[in-house]
Formats: C-alpha cells, structure tokens, sequence
C-alpha cells in the first residue's frame, strides 16, 4: 500500500526492526518530515494516529533502532528507498483539549558513523595515515564500522554495511585522529580535501531492506546541471528559487604576505608575496600579515615562497551565494533534480553554479513540501 499526494508523488514508509526486517506500514501518517543531507547526518519524525500501537514502535519495550524506512516515487519515475531513520525517541503528549500526539523521530543511516571513535593509539596506522583524502575516509569506516576492525564487537558488515571501492579522486593528505568520533574526522578529511582543492562528499547510501553502503563523492555527488541541453537553472523569476542571498565581504582579505623561515631578527629568511591584481584595486587595498614559516627548512626558498601563497590565498576575498529551492510542478526533485546535484542559481544579475546538498520535505494530506539548500562552489 503507498501513499499518493496532491501532485501525484507516492510515498510508501514502513516500519522494520533493526536489522530492516519489515514490521508494520506506516502509511496512516498524519505528517512526515525527513531531511537528506550529504557530509551530515539527516534525520526524520513521523506524526503518527494516536492509537497506533507503542510496542510496535519498539523504544517501549527498550528496542531502538527499529527502522523507518522511507521508499519515494514522484510522477514517471520508479521508486525509490531515498532513506532509512532509526527510531530513538518517542513522543507521546495528550493536550488539554483532549487529542492525542504521537511521534517518533531520530537520526538516518549516515549516524552509524556517529556511533563510533577511532578506538586505537595514536602513531598506529588507524590513526596516522597518509592517503587520498577518500580511501582514506573508507579505511577509516572499515577499521571501525567494517570487517577490518581489530575488534569483532565492532564490525557491522553483518548487519548490512558495506563500503564502496577506492577511488583515489581526492589529494592526498596526512592526519591523525586517535580517539576522535569518527563522524568527525570524516568531515574533517573532507574539509581539508576542499582545502587542497577538491570538493570531497560522503554520506552512508541505503541500498535495499537492511543493506547500507558508505560512499564518497569528489566535485559533486550528482549530475553536472550547469550546460549543455541537461542545464537546470533556479531563479525567483522561475519560481523555483525561495529564498536567496549573495555576499562579497572583503573584511578579512590579505593582499601582501611576509612568509618568515629559520633564522632570528635581521638573520631571519624572510619572503615577500603580493597579489599585485587585488593590491591595486584601491589606493588602500596594500593588507599586510605575517605567515610563521619556521617549519620550512633553512634556504628552501621555494618552500616558504609556497607558504607564503597560501596564505595570501587564504586571505582572498569571502564570496558566497546561498538559496532555498522551491519544488514545482516544472522542477520536480527526484525526476528533474536530485539533492547532490549540480545546477545554476540565477541571482542579481549573476550566476552561481551550486551544489544541492541537502533537501528537507514535509509531508501531509495537504501534500508535499521541499527545500533545498544550494552551496555556491565559487
């Protein structure tokens, strides 16, 4: 049994219990709101009638974790399992006037990696590695989620986990992580992948009843929307662009940097780097700050001429566009769009080429709601 809305999307939301093994449906829902979101845990809640039953839910009777998962089908397009949340909290609240609430809510799949550390020493290869900044996200989930992990109690490929083949798409970085939440430090590598130029994205993928699988993604994780005849464009003009806001801030902009290596006082190696384009720009617009360098061996002038580089590109100015995507009957998500595409934001007579990294719906006899939040790549 599915759930059809105005508009014509189906939903389909069933309960299962831990293992995904199926319970109930869940269709009678009297509103639905989930979250899908890369590089971040998503979550869900589920309003449901009042006289469903508790045990069924599982939290009751100290089961967390039984499933909801959350199978989608918008107009021509076949449906699809686009989430599984774990139940961990349940609200049961009668108001004064006599009607009863009753919502279950909790985290998606993409927790999983919240639920753990990297349990080992520091210095150990768990902990110190030097890899692309990918294979090194899925070394690390395999040690701690996956069949690698040194402790068997910690190993969830049993219960469905999988992890995606390496891909070597991301540079390659040194960190060490030890005792850290392994969320954490997946995000970590992901910021620092950026850092180093490559946008780098992950999210644990549910890929049937009970089955997850852990992938990465580098520049975008979906389709490139930004030319040819797939070019996708959201706009206020279009009505499919809700809300959107542009900033330049150059508050924090450096146009000189002064890269200091070894060596004390006037004995000091000192290298002066200036962006000559930005410096110009006003009679004022000569910013200078100092980088520390001393890391830089002694006479590597190519070294600490690169240090000084990066800093000054650090110090570029701060540009950025953010948007709400509104859902419409022309631009439909999951048939038009997908959240981990790639697409142009048409704002203030500029164009952004964004990512959609995160959607947010809200479901009810009223019918469907999405937002979509789009991330300049700029």
């Amino acid at each position: 049994m599915t759930r059809t809305l105005a508009g014509g999307v189906e939903y389909d939301v069933r309960l299962a219990d831990d293992r995904g093994n199926p319970l109930d449906s869940l269709n009678t829902f009297v509103e639905l709101e989930y979250t899908i979101a890369f590089n971040e845990v998503g979550s869900f809640a589920v309003h449901l009638p009042y006289n469903f039953s508790r045990s069924r839910l599982g939290l009751w009777i100290n089961k967390p974790d039984r499933q909801v998962q959350i199978w989608r089908k918008p107009p021509g397009v076949i449906k699809r399992l686009v989430s599984v949340g774990f139940i961990r909290k349940l609200r049961d609240r009668v108001r004064s006037s006599g009607l009863g609430e009753l919502i279950i809510s909790g985290p998606d799949q993409t927790d999983l990696l919240n639920r753990r550390i990297v349990a080992y020493d520091a210095g150990e290869s768990e902990t110190d590695k030097t890899d692309y900044a990918d294979d090194m996200a899925k070394e690390i989930v395999a040690e701690n989620l996956g069949a690698s992990a040194a402790d068997s109690d910690r190993d969830i490929s049993g219960l469905g986990l999988s992890i995606q083949a390496d891909l070597s798409a991301a540079p390659s970085i040194s960190m060490q992580f030890a005792r850290r939440n392994v969320l954490e430090t997946i995000k970590k590598i992901a910021e620092t992948s950026e850092r180093e130029g490559t946008r780098l994205f992950f999210r644990i993928v549910p890929t049937g009843r009970g089955s997850f699988e852990f992938r990465t993604w580098v520049n975008q994780p979906g389709r490139d929307r930004t030319s040819g005849n797939s070019k996708l464009i959201f706009s206020m003009m279009r009505g499919n662009l809700a809300e959107a806001e542009s900033i330049l801030d150059r508050t924090r902009e450096a146009t000189v940097v002064y890269a200091g290596g070894q060596g004390e006082e006037s004995d000091r190696e000192v290298e002066e780097r200036e962006d000559t384009t930005r410096s110009g720009l006003s009679a004022f617009n000569r910013i200078e700050v100092f980088q520390d360098a001393r890391n830089v061996a002694a006479g590597d002038t190519a070294a600490l001429q690169a240090a000084g580089d990066a800093r000054l590109n650090r110090g570029l100015p701060i540009r950025s566009f953010t948007g709400k995507i509104a859902d419409t009957d022309t631009t439909r998500m999951g048939r038009d769009w997908n959240v981990g595409d790639l697409v142009i934001a048409d704002h203030a007579g500029l164009q952004f080429a964004c990512v959609i990294k995160a959607a947010t719906f809200k479901v009810s006899e009223r019918g469907e709601l999405v937002r979509a939040n789009l991330e300049w790549l700029g």
